[in-house]
């Protein structure tokens, strides 16, 4: 979930929908399973939608193994403006989970 040798962790707190943030969706449906809020002090707050069911557990982990990957792992200066670009790449369109990025929240 965290590497120690990055700067920059996610934890799980809420998220405000109608502000800034990333969602993240997985599974044959592409079921929303999570929302990310931009960074405060090199920590994202990232709000899960669904319950950690053992029917929703693949999704989940598919999630926080991608969360720890472009925000975390990747060592990016700014993993914001990555995960905003990786959006519209080919390897978001193929993936398991999915983001879209929602600058001025969703309504």
């Amino acid at each position: 979930m965290k590497e120690a040798s990055s700067k920059w962790r996610w934890r799980k707190g809420a998220v405000d929908q109608k502000s800034e943030h990333f969602e993240l969706s997985s599974g044959d449906k592409n079921k929303s399973v999570a929302r990310v809020a931009p960074p405060v002090d090199h920590m994202f707050n990232v709000e899960f939608l669904i319950d950690e069911t053992t029917f929703n557990t693949p999704m989940i982990k598919a999630v926080k193994k991608e969360l720890g990957l472009h925000l975390v792992e990747k060592g990016e200066p700014d993993p914001w403006k990555y995960a905003k670009q990786h959006c519209s790449s080919s390897s978001n369109a193929f993936s398991q989970v999915h983001w879209v990025y929602y600058p001025e929240g969703k309504a």
